[in-house]
């Protein structure tokens, strides 16, 4: 399973049915289709499980895989992930706004175009952003394609 890839699976956050010993130690699950990978195919199996915990430690091993990084090219990717929190703030608003409801059609038009236009404009910023964070480290002499994948989804 490719990380690229982990956004575009459901999550459910019930427990499967386990023994009351393991259900201590764990209290929440996610459940995560693998599809018709061929991993899956193979064991015969279509669902992956993943504790909260070992969302934890995957998270914390994302972030140690940064810490080798020169500054700047740290603060390139915290404002690289900004900008991704401002688009997800952006389309929730311009979701909101195609629900209200607006004293003529002409408003809306140019209501829902306003936001429309603030998310394509963060959706450059953010190609903008991470091409010069490719630049930034080709010079750098660093080869990191999971970062730039990880940013990119």
């Amino acid at each position: 399973m490719h990380i690229a890839s982990i956004d575009k699976m459901p999550i459910n956050f019930k427990s499967p049915t386990q023994p009351a010993s393991e259900k201590a130690a764990v209290s929440e699950h996610k459940e995560v289709k693998v599809g018709d990978s061929e991993d899956a195919k193979e064991s015969g199996s279509d669902t992956v499980h993943i504790s909260m915990e070992g969302m934890k430690k995957l998270d914390e091993e994302s972030k140690s895989d940064t810490e080798h990084l020169p500054q700047h090219i740290k603060q390139m990717i915290e404002a690289i992930e900004n900008i991704i929190e401002m688009i997800e703030q952006a389309e929730e608003v311009l979701a909101k706004a195609k629900e209200e409801n607006y004293p003529d059609e002409e408003t809306k038009r140019q209501v829902i175009e306003g936001h429309q236009n603030q998310v394509s404009s963060l959706q450059q910023a953010k190609n903008d952003a991470i091409t010069n964070l490719i630049d930034a480290m080709k010079e750098a002499g660093i080869s990191e394609p999971g970062i730039i994948a990880d940013l990119m989804g």
